[in-house]
């Protein structure tokens, strides 16, 4: 493997070379014959690249991008074909090689300046209020007031075109010539109302034209598109291909994510590119609501250096709401089970300053008392006996806020922002993980204070982003009760002399306090456009200490293993180089360092705990390729050697149900992906397909150790690999289609333990390995008591699995039935459909949305076979002031 890095080395590096090796000493004064019919100025500099086998590297700041050349060139230098192209504003050339930088000069050029004045009004002559007024092409935006009137000052004499966009309006360009010294007043008309809500988008390339051309692998999920729906972050990401979201009960209960084969903590979670680990539980995907964030970007296979993840081949950003413009959303939200949900968040930019300040808050309540089958004993025989029971201590009542300030857009800095969050949960218990014991007093509680900090600048070549966090959580365990309970909620009084648990043996509240911090910087420089250099270095300390107020020794000098201090630092560096050859193949190459140095008391169950340090320092290696067959399809081929570091709940464990381990080895996987993605039979249908493999070393699982207690422990390895396909586009008009297909084949390899040979390339327990989703939307184009309406379902299956170990050949096949043997360790095969319906009134900011989530009242399952709430209702009444 070494020899074959080494030579892929040395091609990269012939390569990068043949880029640079051309050079002409009179380059500007080269005389060339080019025409330019209708292209934009960007066009046009990039024909000139080709022509003259050069780089040209300017600022977007300095020119009109967008702006049309019609023109034909004959004879005429290279030097005079630029200056034409920034038209008047006056500019100085410099050369090094066959690399031409375009510069202001800020002596001659100085811009001639004008106002804008504008208004603008409805079909009807109704100002409309808010709307988003922006520059093409230019990043510059405004937005207008309530009574529909915007300006924008002091921007340089020019013809420019205004995109104006609003909520319930067509969308609108206008051209308008900005004269010197001169106020331009425009009216601006805007008719035809639409809603605002689009179908659910789930790309494999991104929104945004970089990530679009990508060559690593990121479905981008548009939850702004949806935002006015009553759906759960779980439930957009299970209408993904190759994405499986399972949960263990209902709002706040514990969630597994899937990606490609891989799952739980070998899925490393982001926000805005920053791991969440200084969150704690606030952006947890069974409590988070789609109202935070604007999408969910899913990383398959390589990982950018800019994440500074250790994950093993998958990832989740969440990308917060904010496009720093003026806006402001709101939502309530009611549904079966008592439960609510209301959603705040504004941003506001302080007039004729640089200043903002931001807020994003939630709160969600639920009972989660719906009704399952639980296997009770009879009094009398104590036989097994499958009843129907209402769960009734499942209860969660969490909150978020979080506030920010700073400036943006200065000659300093593009962003400097503050930001402090707090974040509150209460959690009851209702069950252990094989559903054999209720609960009736136990809950968990965690608190937070999170300070943060971010700057970025970006200036000609360099590009640098910097964060910085620090955050305080302070968790409670408590089984301290005064009653035992059985399944129907029926209470037991327990002797106040026994110290008895529901959970254990003996009564426990354990308090754990974490201290976060966590950095990261991020430094790009681009040679070119095209052609790029990007370090990252993030760095995690984590410290926790705790106590159990009832803590009883096990033996004699045994001491509390929350009482040690926990100590968890991790420093991951990444170095990439991303390269184009040509206008169809585009590249990156990246090497990583992932390092830990981790002290914990290790419990073992009858044996005294024992201070243990950890210490590793791994390597690794990514590179993909992407070849452009046209403008709207292309391959991909990537692979990735990669670490994954065990986090502090798989060192240190939770404190209650899972014991640390310090004996954890990080896990390591050689992954590889191909893929495809282009138009079917036409453009608005497309197809996007992946094979791909996994080769996972020392595989961290989660073993149970009895009843009661499990850990994190390091299982065997395990081969992956599988396909996935999502296919959308439009049936008719105004019918839109999303049908995704996942097969994944994870299998355990090299088994070290006698006992467990008999398992050798048997399926992975307990994880789906074929599933689908069919979403389809309709959203008629005339109107209907006076508004726009959207109507959408989606069919999700599941294909059975097993729970437990089986030997291959035990296996039930692909949709085969299963036999007597194993009809107890399978979870059954699924179907849910999900139905709503979403109404928003003619020219008012508002949605009204009703849905039904598992309509056909089916019985479902996810992890350890624990059931899923039958057939539950929603509504949502949401609020937005903000542009499209």
């Amino acid at each position: 493997m070494s020899r074959g890095i080494d030579q892929f080395l040395l091609v990269l590096s012939l390569i990068w070379c043949c880029q640079f090796s051309y050079a002409q000493n009179n380059i500007l004064d080269h005389r060339i014959t080019i025409s330019f019919n209708g292209q934009s100025v960007k066009e046009a500099l990039k024909m000139l690249e080709k022509e003259v086998d050069c780089y040209l590297t300017y600022s977007n700041l300095d020119v009109d991008l967008s702006r049309k050349i019609s023109k034909q060139f004959q004879n005429v230098s290279l030097r005079e074909i630029i200056g034409e192209l920034w038209g008047e504003r006056q500019i100085k050339l410099r050369t090094k090689g066959n690399t031409i930088g375009i510069i202001l000069d800020e002596e001659k050029s100085s811009p001639r300046q004008g106002n804008l004045f504008g208004i603008i009004t409805g079909d009807k002559g109704e100002s409309v209020s808010f709307a988003t007024v922006a520059i093409k092409g230019s990043g510059k935006g405004v937005i207008a007031g309530e009574d529909g009137i915007f300006s924008i000052n002091q921007i340089s004499a020019a013809k420019y075109t205004l995109a104006i966009s609003s909520a319930g309006y067509e969308p609108k360009e206008v051209l308008v010539e900005v004269r010197e010294n001169q106020t331009v007043k425009v009216e601006i008309n805007m008719s035809g109302a639409v809603s605002a809500l689009d179908e659910v988008v789930v790309l494999g390339k991104s929104v945004e034209q970089k990530k679009r051309e990508d060559p690593i692998k990121i479905e981008v999920i548009d939850v702004k598109a949806i935002q006015s729906q009553s759906i759960s972050i779980p439930q957009v990401m299970n209408q993904a291909a190759g994405i499986k979201v399972r949960q263990a009960g209902g709002i706040g209960s514990p969630t597994v994510i899937n990606i490609n084969g891989l799952q739980g903590q070998a899925i490393r979670i982001f926000r805005d590119g920053i791991p969440m680990d200084y969150m704690g539980r606030a952006f947890d995907i069974n409590i988070l609501p789609v109202d935070q964030v604007d999408n969910i970007e899913v990383y398959k296979g390589v990982l950018p250096v800019d994440l500074g993840a250790d994950a093993l081949g998958g990832a989740i950003n969440y990308v917060s709401k904010g496009n720093g413009q003026n806006n402001l959303s709101a939502s309530y939200g009611i549904g079966s089970f008592n439960s609510h949900q209301l959603n705040l968040t504004a941003h506001l930019n302080i007039p004729q300053t640089k200043f903002f300040t931001s807020l994003g808050s939630y709160y969600i309540r639920s009972d989660n008392n719906f009704r399952m089958d639980v296997q009770i004993p009879d009094p009398v025989t104590r036989n097994l006996t499958e009843t129907e029971i209402e769960r009734f201590h499942d209860g969660i009542r969490t909150w978020f806020a979080e506030f920010s300030g700073g400036v943006a857009n200065t000659k300093w800095a593009d962003l400097l922002k503050f930001s402090y969050a707090n974040f509150d949960l209460n959690r009851d218990l209702q069950n252990n993980v094989f559903l054999t014991r209720p609960y009736g007093e136990i809950f968990e509680t965690e608190r937070s204070s999170i300070f943060s900090s971010q700057y970025e600048l970006n200036r000609r070549k360099n590009t640098l982003k910097l964060f910085g966090a620090y955050s305080k959580r302070r968790t409670v365990f408590d089984d301290t009760p005064k009653n035992t309970y059985d399944w129907f909620g029926n209470a037991t009084p327990i002797n106040p002399e026994s110290n008895e648990g529901e959970l254990e043996r003996n009564k426990s509240r354990r308090r754990q306090n974490f201290k976060t911090w966590t950095a990261r910087l991020v430094y790009q420089y681009a040679f070119r456009e095209g052609l790029s250099l990007n370090f990252s270095h993030l760095f995690q300390d984590e410290r926790r200490v705790g106590r159990d107020d009832f803590y009883v020794p096990i033996s004699i000098g045994e001491q509390d293993p929350l009482s040690f201090p926990g100590t968890y630092v991790k420093n991951i560096s990444g170095l990439q180089l991303s390269s184009d050859i040509g206008k169809r193949i585009e590249t990156i190459f990246a090497v990583k360092r992932y390092g830990i140095f981790a002290e914990l008391a290790t419990q073992r169950l009858n044996e005294l705990s024992s201070i243990d340090p950890v210490e590793v320092s791994n390597f690794g290696l990514a590179s993909s390729l992407k070849y452009s067959i046209t403008s709207d399809a292309f391959f991909r081929i990537s692979y990735e050697r990669t670490t994954r570091i065990p986090t502090t709940l798989e060192y240190f464990g939770d404190g209650a149900f899972t014991l640390s381990n310090s004996a954890l080895r990080p896990e390591q996987s050689h992954n590889i992906n191909l893929g495809f993605y282009g138009n079917l039979n036409s453009k608005k249908n497309k197809i996007d397909l992946i094979l791909f493999y996994r080769a996972v070393e020392d595989n961290v699982f989660l073993r149970q150790f009895n009843i009661f207690y499990s850990q994190f422990q390091n299982l065997d390895d395990a081969r992956v690999w599988g396909a996935e396909t999502a296919v959308k586009g439009e049936l008719v008009p105004n019918l839109k289609f999303q049908a995704t297909l996942t097969y994944q084949d994870i299998r355990r390899v090299n088994i070290e333990n006698p006992g467990e040979r008999i398992l050798e390339n048997s399926r992975q327990p307990n994880i789906p390995y074929f599933f689908g989703n069919l979403g389809v939307t309709y959203k008629p184009e005339k109107q209907f008591l006076n508004g726009s309406w959207q109507v959408y379902t989606n069919y999700a299956y599941t294909e059975q699995f097993i729970l437990f170990p089986l030997p291959k050949e035990l296996e039930p096949p692909l949709f085969g039935n299963a036999n007597e043997v194993q009809g107890a360790s399978i979870i059954p095969t699924q179907h849910l459909i999900d139905v709503g319906l979403t109404y928003n009134p003619s020219k008012l900011p508002i949605w009204l949305n009703v849905e039904i989530n598992n309509a056909l009242n089916v019985k479902a399952f996810d992890g350890y076979r624990i059931q899923r709430p039958g057939r539950f209702f929603r509504i949502k009444l949401s609020y937005r002031l903000e542009p499209k």
